[in-house]
């Protein structure tokens, strides 16, 4: 009969292990090293078991000093350990053990494993006969390399952790510019561009021209840093602000790029209204200093201008130029309230207002002019179309001002169209790419004002808005302007669309709820 012995200072695993291996043999069994080494010689078994983890000698010590023993040198010896690292894999088969079973071990898998070896389906390697100082130093080795290795790998896991938890996009490519590494922040801000990102060549997912301004190094081979404009698969406009460095390998040699990358589309369009702001605060500030300076000389012409024409006859030859001074002194002094009206407007007072009821106000005030042009006003409004939060007085002079216009600019067969709607979610998300400025924003109402008049150039309708810029021969360049101003203060913004030759088409955004930030 064959024997088992079983190393293992659990008395409740002995019992288990003596059970389940009976039908196999005589299993013998101890509780220490000392004890398991001592049997072994005595009973000479067919397969030895043992626990790492002993009192006194460990299990890694038993098998060392089993191996030298000449009979046990090709013997099956079997680990049974609850330590499963590769460390201790690695370390119990260089000292001798032929295989590693880890606890908690399925039963019939440990009897088909025992069964092998008696029955000889499994044989145990042949074992050299190894010095134990070169056995030593051999362990040694392994367990520096094992150190490095998971040294290495403790490295790897700590790299990327940090780039998968970068706030900015990381793209590794390879010599023939394909994407080896991307991190979710670069996977959400190229998502825009294509459909697969992982293992394309960058080319595929941003273009030829795109990748070659995004690949490109200095001279000095240190680093590049640029903009980038591009589309993405649903037309619109982004700019990528990025950073190229050189990939290189252990010999210097440069095996591909590493690029970091933010989408700045957002900062660039702030940085874009704040300039524009300061210009126009800076402008608005220059206009009331000029308005202060020329109005009180312009009251004193006026007044001695109206004090002549109170004392010469209506014969005078010299009355005519009195009235023409009047009235050209009357027209700056209308400039110079636009002037105070642009650079102080005055603090609206918000409240709900019906839109429909600011344009019905409106209407009267523009009837002449409509019907001396022979124009026809068309309107389309929603039926529930809820209140907006503005002061009505103000937004009354921004539709008159914006009717007045239109009606300017139509010259034959005219219509002008106002429309209004509260947007749906899915519009609003639309709008909001056309119009960044309106995201994040909850609810409000789109006012449209249309016309067919004569349009205007796409490079003169982007200034329209700017103090001081006007297309009439007797413009001040402030119309417009105020509108814009006002609209900003009653928290509302407006956008203009215009051809030339293809009309204008001004839009206007009113909130519907009680919100305050600043477009």
């Amino acid at each position: 009969m064959q024997k088992i012995l079983f190393i293992d200072d659990d008395p409740e695993i002995r019992l288990l292990i003596k059970s389940a291996l009976k039908d196999f043999g005589e299993v013998l069994v101890a509780e220490t090293g000392e004890e398991g080494i001592a049997l072994a010689r005595e009973k000479r078994p067919s397969l030895v078991l043992i626990d790492i983890m002993l009192p006194g000698l460990s299990g890694y010590d038993v098998v060392m000093k089993l191996r030298q023993i000449e009979y046990f040198r090709n013997i099956p010896i079997v680990a049974v350990t609850a330590y499963g690292g590769k460390r201790d894999v690695t370390r119990a088969k260089t000292l001798g053990f032929d295989e590693y079973i880890i606890k908690p071990f399925d039963i019939l898998m440990l009897q088909k494993r025992i069964k092998g070896y008696l029955t000889g389906e499994i044989t145990a390697p042949p074992k050299k006969d190894i010095n134990p100082t070169v056995r030593e130093y051999s362990i040694e080795l392994i367990d520096r390399l094992q150190n490095s290795i998971e040294e290495l790998q403790s490295e790897k896991k700590f790299r990327d952790s940090i780039i998968q938890g970068l706030s900015c996009g990381l793209l590794v490519l390879d010599s023939e510019e394909k994407i080896v590494t991307i991190n979710p922040e670069g996977i959400r801000i190229l998502d825009a561009f294509a459909e697969k990102i992982r293992g394309e060549k960058l080319s595929s997912v941003i273009g030829s021209g795109n990748t070659e301004s995004m690949t490109m190094i200095n001279r000095d081979g240190l680093f590049y840093r640029n903009e980038l404009s591009m589309f993405t698969v649903d037309g619109e406009e982004r700019i990528i602000g990025f950073t190229t460095v050189p990939r290189m390998d252990a010999a210097g040699k440069m095996v591909g790029i590493i690029i970091s990358f933010r989408d700045i589309t957002d900062i660039k369009r702030f940085q874009k209204e704040m300039e524009k702001m300061n210009r126009l605060s800076t402008m608005a500030r220059v206009a009331s200093a000029v308005a202060h300076e020329i109005r009180n000389p312009l009251a004193g012409i006026k007044t001695m201008t109206r004090s002549i024409e109170e004392n010469i006859g209506d014969a005078d030859n010299n009355r005519e130029c009195i009235v023409r001074i009047i009235k050209q002194v009357d027209r700056l002094d209308e400039i110079l309230r636009g002037f105070f009206t642009y650079s102080r407007p005055p603090r609206p007072r918000i409240k709900r207002s019906s839109l429909m009821e600011i344009i019905r106000e409106v209407k009267p005030l523009v009837k002449k002019k409509l019907n001396e042009k022979g124009i026809v006003l068309e309107e389309n409004y929603e039926k529930t179309l809820p209140d907006i939060l503005v002061d009505s007085k103000q937004i009354q002079q921004v539709i008159l001002d914006l009717m007045l216009n239109s009606i300017d600019a139509i010259t034959h067969d005219g219509r002008i169209v106002i429309e209004a709607k509260t947007l749906q979610p899915a519009e609003r998300e639309a709008y909001s790419i056309i119009f960044p400025e309106l995201r994040g924003r909850e609810q409000f109402i789109m006012m449209t004002l249309m016309d067919n008049g004569c349009g205007m150039p796409r490079g003169i309708s982007e200034k329209i808005f700017e103090p001081f810029f006007t297309t009439k021969y007797n413009g001040s360049g402030l119309g417009l302007s105020i509108v814009y101003r006002i609209l900003q203060e009653n928290n509302a913004a407006i956008f203009v669309d215009s051809g030339e030759g293809a009309g204008t088409t001004f839009i206007i955004f009113f909130e519907t709820e009680k919100r305050w930030e600043r477009f």
